[in-house]
Order: structure tokens, then sequence, then C-alpha cells
């Protein structure tokens, strides 16, 4: 349909634009009509339309319209052309100023009429199957085709007809593609049917037909293509075709033979493999346990298996053929079995069901029948299929079930717990035992029916109905530890279960167990009261001993202090004196170098004349200078001296940071600035940071002065540099940071190492007195907490924040204070 819509639309352009090319062929053909190209592509749409719109839907008449038009336009056109001469000008609506003398041609209008006849009646058909739109179509092809042939062979009579307008070539392969598709509409029915049919005739057709309106027309052609290039006379063309056609039919002919006889061996084999078939699927009904037997509309039987003949106590499927029920049983059973076989022929419904029957040798059995009507095409049943199954065990296992169903009901009906079952599309209560009655304190009767809306508080109801959807919809079992609902009883506690009842993999049903547990939880209850109050005992005791512990802490503090006090005075009294007189020495020997350096000068400008008088004296002279290289030893010795005082400079430093940390003369509250405790102590602590190979970087920023003890503070930087050396691995770096805290309230010393950090799991008891995480003998566990103590004796803060494997910071905040504010 695509084709048959575009070459039209090709040709409308070519009229459009004056394009000889687009609208013909071939320069030297027919140009298409335009009117001819538009009912072409009315053709398209309706056929379209009629195939994919539902009957009824409004553009099923935009179809019927389209296909009307192309009959009227035909009509016209064909009565204008042999009975009278006017037509309207139907087919110069269109470009008529460059038409000029181009017409529809007669057998183009006879197809359109064909055509849209043929789209007109693509519903309807002949009660012999018939339908008149294919045939329509058949006729508009074979026009189409002559007109094609015709052009091929260039013979016009076959596209012409008399002086008229022929029909274009392009427009005959439209009606080619027109027709197959009004063909293709309705591929199984009518004409089509043998054509696409999976038979014998369907495939020969298939073969032949093309084969018939190929072959001839190929060699037809090859007689013109042999007469034009003077390959043969006229006579020995004739002869040529006729011995090809004849040849070419041969082998067809043959191949097809061949085809046939492939064909009849398959059919054979099938119909052997279907008696095979038949013979195994008699065979296995034959041995099937369940009976199987086929009536007549008499009641006769006219097929069965063995399992049905011994049933009714024939000794084989054969012995039964042709008879009735009322020859094997006696007239009330065979009058019962007679009446339920009626009941289904005059029905004409299958039935399903479970009976007790009696066979042959009065023993009562159960089975599942099911009865089936055999439908001929009429509305009355020939007869009836039945199958059954001997059911008989199943059914005494079911009332064993029922049985010890009613055993379980007795024993749920008799626990001291309530237990309730729920539907589980409504979730209404459809069983209650005893026990849930009297925790409820509602009758049995008045609980079936219902759900937890209609007893209990909307709050309650809606946990309640949660707790079972969730049940329902996870499809296990749900414990609920404490359920407090309100009863007739007042408030009770419930420990409650509850679990699906599936069938068939689906919750059907929830079971719930519940249990009375108010007056354990009301023990519990006072217990843990108890349990809180020996707790709070415990926690005093505990209390207790830490103000203890801090006491001794602080006294162990008071008495280090005291004595690192007096260690550091006596230290710095013992070293001052001789540092003076040391310091003073090198000076005078400074001063003094000089002169020596001047005397050895003058005694070297003498040589010369020692030399002539004591030659001997000079020569050792000279040795002893040169192995004691006396040149560098004087040129060095100004140097020497230079770094002899520098070392008693930093003794005095030393001795005055040892003073400065302990300030054993401040034991008030003094205003300082930090910064200088804090430099005195990291230059206390430098050597062991060496020793480690740790870094100590200093970050201390403008401070304002603050009231505190100065070698009480010292001590705390102390402990927290020297922890934060001992937590780093080599070429680890402690950084001491100290600034001011927001609206200048205080001032903040922050100590943050790279070492291993401090596990969670200890962080809370760091500041416990004796508690240390380092090996025995090398920590004591008070640095922290004297710290910690001493801090707080100054209304400040320390904190801690560390990460395992990427260190530690410990922040100390000390609020300002005056001198006087004690």
């Amino acid at each position: 349909m695509a084709l048959l819509v575009l070459i039209p639309s090709i040709v409308l352009v070519g009229w459009a634009i004056e394009s000889e090319r687009l609208k013909r062929v071939n320069l030297g053909l027919v140009e298409m009509n335009p009117m001819t190209a538009v009912l072409f592509i009315a053709s398209a749409i309706a056929l379209y339309l009629h195939r994919y719109t539902p009957d009824g839907h409004p553009l099923r008449r935009l179809a019927v319209t389209l296909a009307g038009f192309m009959v009227f336009v035909g009509a016209v056109k064909l009565q204008a052309l042999f009975f009278t001469d006017w037509d309207g000008g139907i087919d110069l609506l269109l470009f008529r100023s460059t038409i000029g003398t181009n017409r529809m041609a007669p057998n183009t209008a006879m197809n359109f009429v064909l055509c849209g006849t043929a789209l007109l009646s693509l519903g309807t058909k002949t009660r012999r199957g018939w339908r008149p739109a294919q045939l329509l179509a058949i006729t508009a092809g074979a026009t189409s085709l002559l007109a094609l042939l015709g052009y091929a062979y260039g013979a016009k009579t076959l596209y012409g007809v008399g002086t008229f307008v022929p029909m274009a070539l392009h427009a005959a392969f439209c009606f080619l593609l027109l027709c197959s598709a009004i063909l293709a509409a309705f591929p199984y029915a009518g004409v089509m049917r043998l054509v696409l049919s999976d038979t014998a005739s369907g495939a020969m057709l298939r073969r032949l037909f093309p084969a018939a309106v190929l072959i001839p027309a190929l060699l037809g052609l090859f007689r013109l293509v042999g007469l034009y290039f003077h390959w043969f006379d006229p006579e020995l063309g004739v002869a040529v075709l006729v011995v090809m056609a004849m040849a070419a039919f041969g082998v067809l002919a043959w191949i097809n033979a061949k085809i046939l006889e492939r064909s009849d061996s398959l059919r054979r084999e099938a119909q052997y493999a279907l008696n095979q078939e038949r013979n195994l699927l008699r065979s296995l009904i034959d041995n099937l346990p369940d009976q199987i037997y086929i009536k007549d509309r008499e009641g006769r039987y006219i097929a069965d298996n063995a399992a049905h003949a011994r049933f009714v106590g024939a000794e084989s499927p054969d012995q039964v053929r042709g008879k009735t029920v009322a020859d094997f049983f006696p007239p009330a059973v065979a009058e019962k079995y007679d009446a339920d076989d009626r009941s289904v022929l005059l029905s004409g419904q299958p039935s399903m069901r479970e009976e007790e029957v009696v066979d042959i040798h009065g023993k009562t059995v159960w089975l599942a029948s099911t009865k089936i009507p055999i439908q001929d095409g009429g509305s009355e049943a020939t007869g009836l299929v039945c199958i059954s199954r001997d059911i008989t065990r199943r059914r005494g296992a079911e009332q064993e079930m029922i049985e010890l169903q009613n055993f379980l009901f007795s024993i749920i009906e008799n626990i001291p717990n309530m237990v309730f079952v729920k539907d589980a599309e409504h979730l209404r209560f459809v069983r209650f035992n005893q026990a849930g009655e009297s925790l409820l304190g509602y009758a049995r009767e008045d609980l079936i029916g219902k759900n937890d809306y209609d007893f209990f508080p909307k709050e309650e109801a809606d946990f309640f109905t949660a707790n079972d959807r969730a049940v329902l919809n996870e499809k296990k079992l749900v414990d609920i530890p404490a359920e407090p609902i309100m009863t007739r009883r007042g408030e009770r506690i419930l420990h409650t279960k509850k679990i699906p009842i599936l069938i068939g993999g689906v919750p059907r049903y929830l079971l719930g167990i519940s249990e009375d547990i108010t007056d354990r939880v009301s023990s519990e209850q006072q217990l843990r009261e108890q349990n809180v109050k020996l707790l709070e005992m415990a926690q005093a005791e505990r209390q207790a001993n830490d103000a203890l512990k801090k006491a001794q802490s602080q006294m162990l503090q008071t008495e280090k202090l005291a004595a690192l006090g007096q260690l550091v005075a006596g230290v710095a009294h013992e070293i001052n004196n001789p540092l003076s007189f040391v310091g003073n020495n090198v000076a005078v020997l400074q001063r003094d170098l000089a002169s020596i350096r001047k005397l050895l000068a003058l005694y070297q400008s003498g040589e010369g004349s020692l030399e002539k008088v004591q030659p001997e004296l000079l020569a050792e002279i000279r040795e002893l200078c040169e192995r004691m290289d006396l040149s560098y030893t004087v040129a060095n010795m100004d140097e020497m001296m230079v770094r002899s005082r520098d070392g008693l400079r930093r003794i005095q430093e030393i001795v005055k940071d040892l003073r400065d940390f302990a300030r054993l003369d401040e034991s008030e509250l003094q205003e300082i600035d930090l910064n200088q405790g804090v430099e005195s102590t990291i230059n206390i602590v430098r050597g062991r940071a060496k020793d480690k190979q740790v870094t100590i970087s200093l970050d201390l920023q403008p401070l304002p002065t603050i009231a505190c003890y100065p070698a009480k503070v010292n001590q705390v930087v102390m402990n927290l540099v020297a922890n934060a050396i001992d937590a780093c691995q080599n070429g680890g770096n402690v950084t001491v940071r100290t600034s001011t805290m927001p609206d200048d309230a205080g001032v903040r010393i922050d100590v943050t190492d790279t070492g291993s950090g401090i596990p969670p799991a200890i962080r809370e008891r760091i500041f416990d007195p004796f508690f240390t995480t380092k090996p025995q003998g090398e920590g004591t566990g008070l640095g922290l907490s004297i710290s910690y103590g001493i801090v707080r004796d100054h209304n400040g803060t320390i904190e801690v924040t560390s990460a395992v494997g990427a260190g530690s910071t410990f922040t100390v905040k000390l609020p300002r204070r005056s001198a006087e504010q004690k």
C-alpha cells in the first residue's frame, strides 16, 4: 500500500511542476491522468481503513465514501466513452490548463469500477464461501496483467482500446498492486484459502500458477527478442517457442510429480504414526486406573476401558460395548446412574461431583466423576464422556483428618491461653476458644464475624490490624512481646504470637495465641524498681570511691608538685652559683685570649733571630706548633669561646625555664601570658621528643593575660605534650596551638598528635586515676587525671577528640578572671 500511495503522489508532483519524466515511466510512454493518481491514493486509504478499523467506526464511513467515489468516476467515464458524450470533465478537474489531450483510458475506468466495487463488498461472502471482492480483484488484475504484457511485447491492443488514450504503464502496475492488496485482505477465505492452504493442492497451485504465468510470458519475450536480432525466422521462432514451452512444462510436471510422490510417502508415514499413536492411546486408556467410558444419547456404551469393565463386572471392554447400565446393575441402581447421565445430556453442561456408589459386588465406594457432553455442532448432545476416579481412600483420610481436627479443636478449647482465628481478607474472627471469652469478657457468638474495630478503640484496632497485615504479607511468625489492650476486665497485657495459615501457598487465615502476662509484668516491674534502688546505692558507693580516689590523687599531686618544686629550686640554686663564675671566667678568658694571640704573633715575628741564636729550640717549637696545628687552634679559639658562652647562656635559659615552670614562689593567682609558660614547658620536653624522633610544632597566637596558677597550668601542658610524644611513632609530629576563645571569654590550648588514637571503648576512662595503656612500670595513670583536676580548679574544661589510626587532640579551655577572683 505504500507503493500504491508513493507512485501516484510522484505523478501528481510531476503534473504540478510539469515534469514529463515524473508523469511517465519513460518519455515515450503514456502519462498517468491526474484523476487516476488521485483514485489510486483514495483506494489505498479506503483499503487501509477497512482493514485496520473496527466495524461501526466513523472512519469506516470514509472508506465506503472513497470506494464509492472510485466506482462513480469509473462509471461516468465508461458511459461517456460508450453511451453518451458527457462526462462532466471529471478527469479534467485537476491541472485543466496543462492536461492537454490526456484522458482516463476505458480499461482504466473499468478497473476502477471493478476495484471500487470490490472495496465496497470486502466484508460479504456467498453461501459457498466465495468472496465477490476477490473475484472482482482477479478480473481487474487480469486486465492489468494484459496491459503490462502489451507494453512488454509492444502490443497496443492489450493496453489500449481503439483510438482512446491507452492505460499508462505505471497505472497498470498500480492496479496490479491494488488487486494483490484486496486479495491479501482475507488471506484464508475464498480463493486465497486454497492458494494458502497447507494441502497438496494448495502447494501445487502455488508452484504451478506462477510458472503458468511467467513461463509463457518469458518465452514470448524471448521469441520477440530473437526476431528483433534475427536469431531465427518467424516459423522457426514459433517452433522454438512451442518446444521450449513443452520442455518447461514437462520439467515442471516432473518436479511436481516427484514432490507429490514425496508428499504421498510422508502421508503414509504420518498415517502409520497416527495408527501407532491411536494404539498407544488405546493402551494408555486401558491401563489407566481411572474409569473411562463413552455413551450415546440412548445410554448405550460406545467405548470404555479395562477399569470400567472391571467395575461393571465384565471381563473386557468388548463385553460392555452396545449394552446399557441396566445390563449390569439392579434396576434401582441402574435408574440412578441413567438419571445422572440424562441430566448432563439435557443440560449440555459438564458435571463434576463426588458421589457414593455401589459397584457390581455391592461394595460402597466413593467416585470423583467428570461427565462431559459430546456436541456435533448442533444444539443437542449426542453422547457423553465420563472419567471416574476411586477416591475411597482419600475420603477415608479426610474423615480421619476431620476427627484429628476435632481432637485439636478440643485441645485448643481447653488450653489456658487465648486462641483465635481470623479470615485473611477482612480480618474477621472465625474462631475463638473459651480462654479468649474469659479474657476479653465477651460471649463467643458476639465475637465471631466481627473484627477488632467492633471491640477496641481505634488506636488499638489500628495497631492490631497493622500487625495482622504484616504477618499475612510476610508469611511468617510474628512475636509481639507486650501488647496492652483494654477489655471488659480492664487493661490486660498480652504476649501474642501470630502466624499465617497458608492454603496453596496463599494466606487464607491468621492464627493468634495470646498469653495473659499482666501479673508477670507487674512482678517484673516490682523487681526492676528494686534493681533501680540497688543500682542507686551502688552508684552512691561508686561516687564515694571516686571522691576518695580523687582526694588521694590531689594529695599525691600536691606532694609531687611540692617535691618537684623543691627539686627544681635546688637544681636552679646549685647550678646558678657555679654557672655565674664559669660565665665570668669564660668572659675573662675570652678577653685574655686576644693578648695571648698578640704575644704569639710577636714570638713568631722573632723566628729569624731565634734561628740564628738557638736553631734547635726553633726546630722544637716548630715541631710542637705543627703537632698542635697552632694556626688552626688560634684561628678557631674565638669561635670556641663564642660557642662556650652560647652553651652557658642556654644553660641559664634552661634554669630560668625550670624556675618559671615550678613557680614555687607563686602560690596565688597571677595575671600572666600563657604563651611564656607554654614555651618554657616545651623547651623542657624537647630533648624527650628528640630522643623519640618526634617533631614539636608551635602555633602560639597572641593571648590576653589570664588569672591562673602558672605552675599548675605548666604541669597540664607538660602532661599533655609528654603523652602526645609517647603516642607518636618515629617521625611523628606534635602540634601545640594557643588561641583566644570567641568573645574574648578566655584562652584555648590544643595539643594535637599524629599517634595511634584512642579506641572508643576506653575513651571514657582516660581521665580516671591510675588508668593507663602504657606497659607496667612506664606510666602511673595519674597524668591526665591530675590535669583534669587542675583544669577543673580553674573553672575550665578539658576535652578530647580522637580517631583510631589518625591521632588525637586534647583541648584545654581556661576562662578569664581577675587575680582578685578566686
